[in-house]
């Protein structure tokens, strides 16, 4: 079948394919749904399906769809409701709306709907899981085998009886339903919060009626949870694979175990590196059984266990692994609020994360490559392996890490590290991958006589060069400018020099550090949630975004002057809080900045300078805001320049999706692309194209940070289209993407 149009897939949500293959409907983060016609010549000349109607839901945001039939859909939404709409000639019909759970009960709603089928004879069953660890069966009528496609006499609904709940249970006691599945014997197979896997069915009892009875459980409750992805779409839920088997994968002690599911067995189990607990595993496309799993904050010990392993599936036969590429570390004990990533010489990837338990921690991943295309988990393909290992702990903070940030010095014989968190504490540390070893340099507070309750939110660092060396001792003296953000909306400057000295093999070298003051601002009194520094022509400028969903612009003349305010360059990004900033150059004198809002959207801003210093120059900023680019906030945004005006985009957002776009500052936004005229205050609009081209589900819950570093950085790489990005919230998560 050919392809969705650009501007449903960039806005959509959810995507269902009738049981006939006739008719595709797509349903957008607004709640209006598309209905195609999924023509089979169509699909073989690679044209996209024929828009048959378009139209609004009426239902608020869509959370999941599902054909009841050919032409009969199912809508869940986030107020407790299902929605069912008949496909007709001339639009969509309500049918039906009734509720899944109480209303009354605020914290619940429904976050599963993957379970359709015959359930009891000819029967057309619905089941919902709820965050309050039930499940419903709901049954409806419709053409069938009788009038209401009953199994029999007395048991015959009609297309006018209303949806009827046919029975409810309570699954998992220990919190939400996570995903639904139901497997080709019509079983109903739950995974929930309590870290079981339960499977259900449905029976007659006398008269007619229906009793819910549990068969069986295993996967004790030493297993979290789990999410897997199909192989053919990333939806929550078991992978089922081609036989129509459901595989589900989780440690046990220090083994990762495989169990089928339809045949309750156990397939395969192999040491899995000392990771504990498992929180997740992903069954992918193309062959290959690879996992991702992070244990819950309330666990212990906690573990990062990154795995890939090569499969093989035969009907009839097992599935095949190969334990050799499986490895976990030791990692934070409680959420991990910041993530930050360097690309070293070597091609190594250095990892820095800041948790709320006050440690910070360093990682080092090498060997990871991928040939394949779009958006993959970066550990292992089948021609090269991947490491992943603590290699340092830097010092405590007195409180929560908020911040984090890595830079290379400008001699590449060490990095700079820098965190920021509560009480308004930061911590400069040198990190000498060669050795390897770290030092402790500096430990402050961002501003004096402050209360203790306001704390440090954002931090971004620069390199601004390495001058001669120091006629004293022959070394050289590398200088850094550093902005943290605050809670309380002030923007705190450091102005530092670092002076390495090496002492001879097998000894650290002398490293002395010295900072000053650099401005301490305050624009908006709105705490600034995120920062970025960009190098100009004369000195620096740093944009901040708030929580009033502006981005204001300092300047900085010279490599370490001081801070200053550009009144004129505040512009509203967003409608709501601005959580995510990222910078790239468009070419001389410009730059485009893009950002990720509370508001679901995301913002494009294209900067453009002339003047010697930034303090003299004279701007001329448009701005683009395309709204729905999330179904919650995004908490990260990262940018990268191809050329002048085109460029790729990463963001990640509360949702647990991660995305890939491309922006095109060429070409004329698309047709219901999400395009949203700037308020009049923002300036002029800006003539650009977000476009997405991959995504994928990840398996960190609470993000809240993102980096992503390209390879191609490094110095003597080539490879310009090849990232690796790390998403920080619940756990840690990586991917190496390749455009």
């Amino acid at each position: 079948m050919g392809g969705v149009p650009d501007d449903l897939k960039a806005r959509g949500c959810a995507l269902a394919l009738s049981p006939d293959d006739a008719v595709l409907a797509a349903a957008t983060v607004d709640g209006r749904l598309g209905v195609f016609d999924a023509d089979p010549a169509a699909a073989a000349a690679s044209a996209p399906p024929a828009l048959r109607l378009a139209a609004d839901a009426n239902c608020g945001r869509i959370m999941e769809m599902w054909f009841q039939a050919e032409r009969s859909i199912v809508l869940n939404t986030p107020e407790h409701e299902a929605v069912i709409f008949d496909i007709r000639e001339d639009g969509l019909a309500a049918r039906q709306r009734f509720v899944i759970d109480s209303p009354r009960a605020h914290l619940a709603c429904t976050s599963a709907l993957h379970g359709f089928g015959s359930g009891l004879g000819e029967r057309r069953l619905l089941y919902f899981g709820s965050t309050r660890g039930k499940i419903y069966a709901f049954e409806r009528g419709g053409p069938g085998g009788g009038p209401g496609g009953g199994g029999g006499e007395g048991d015959a609904t009609t297309d006018d009886e209303p949806t009827r709940e046919l029975a409810s249970v309570l699954a998992h006691p220990g919190g939400a339903v996570t995903s639904l599945t139901l497997l080709p014997s019509g079983r109903v197979v739950s995974l929930g919060h309590d870290g079981c896997l339960r499977e259900f069915f449905l029976r007659r009892s006398g008269g007619g009626g229906f009793v819910k009875t549990l068969t069986y459980s295993f996967l004790g409750c030493s297993v979290p949870s789990f999410l897997a992805f199909r192989a053919s779409e990333v939806p929550r839920g078991i992978a089922r694979c081609q036989a129509g088997a459901a595989f589900v994968g989780g440690f046990q002690g220090d083994r990762f175990t495989v169990w089928d599911v339809a045949g309750a067995r156990q397939v395969a189990s192999f040491p899995a590196g000392g990771a504990r607990r498992a929180h997740s595993c992903a069954f992918e496309p193309e062959g290959r059984l690879a996992f991702a799993c992070a244990a819950p904050k309330a666990l212990s010990p906690q573990h990062v266990a990154l795995l890939s392993h090569a499969r093989g599936y035969e009907e009839g036969g097992g599935l095949g692994l190969d334990p050799s590429r499986s490895f976990g570390v030791g990692f934070h004990g409680r959420v991990v609020p910041t993530v930050a990533s360097s690309l070293l010489p070597d091609g190594r990837l250095l990892v820095m994360t800041g948790s709320e338990d006050h440690n910070v921690k360093l990682f080092e991943l090498a060997g990871a490559r991928t040939e394949r295309p779009g958006c993959l988990p970066c550990l292992g393909d089948r021609k090269t392996s991947s490491s992943f290992a603590a290699v340092a702990t830097l010092q405590p903070h007195v409180a929560a890490v908020r911040a984090s940030q890595l830079v290379q010095s400008p001699g590449a014989d060490y990095v700079l590290c820098a965190t920021a968190g509560g009480k308004l504490a930061a911590t400069l540390s040198a990190w000498f991958p060669a050795l390897p070893a770290q030092q402790g340099l500096d430990t402050f507070k961002l501003r004096e006589d402050v209360a203790q309750d306001h704390r440090a939110i954002s931090l971004d660092m620069a390199a601004a060069g390495r001058t001669n060396p120091n006629p004293k001792d022959g070394a050289p003296v590398d200088s850094y400018f550093m902005v943290a953000g605050d809670s309380e909306g002030y923007l705190a400057a450091q102005a530092l020099t670092v002076c390495c000295e090496p002492r001879g093999e097998g000894l650290d070298p002398f490293v002395e550090l010295q900072r000053r003051s650099g401005g301490t601002l305050n624009a908006e009194r709105s705490p600034v949630l995120c920062l970025k520094i960009v190098t100009v022509p004369g000195g620096l400028l740093v944009f901040a975004g708030n929580t009033k969903g502006n981005v204001n612009v300092f300047g900085v003349d010279g490599a370490v002057g001081e801070l200053q305010h550009l009144p004129s360059l505040t512009t509203q990004a967003h409608d709501m809080g601005v959580n995510a900033l990222d910078a790239a150059p468009a070419g001389p004198g410009a730059v485009v900045v893009v950002t990720g809002g509370d508001d679901q959207g995301v913002s494009v801003m294209r900067v453009a300078f002339e003047g010697a210093a930034p303090s003299s120059f004279e701007f001329a900023v448009a701005t683009a805001r395309f709204s729905g680019r999330s179904s919650s906030a995004l908490k990260g945004v990262s940018v990268f320049a191809a050329s002048a005006s085109q460029f790729t985009v990463f963001s990640a957002g509360y949702d647990q999706r991660l995305s890939v776009w491309d922006l095109d500052l060429s070409a004329e936004a698309e047709p219901g692309a999400g395009l949203k005229a700037p308020p009049p205050e923002a300036g002029p609009g800006l003539a650009c194209n977000l476009a997405w081209k991959a995504g994928r589900f990840l398996d960190v819950a609470d993000v809240s940070s993102m980096s992503v570093a390209r390879r191609g950085e490094a110095p003597g790489t080539r490879d310009t289209s090849a990232f690796v990005v790390a998403v920080a919230g619940v756990g840690l998560q990586l991917f190496e993407v390749s455009t």
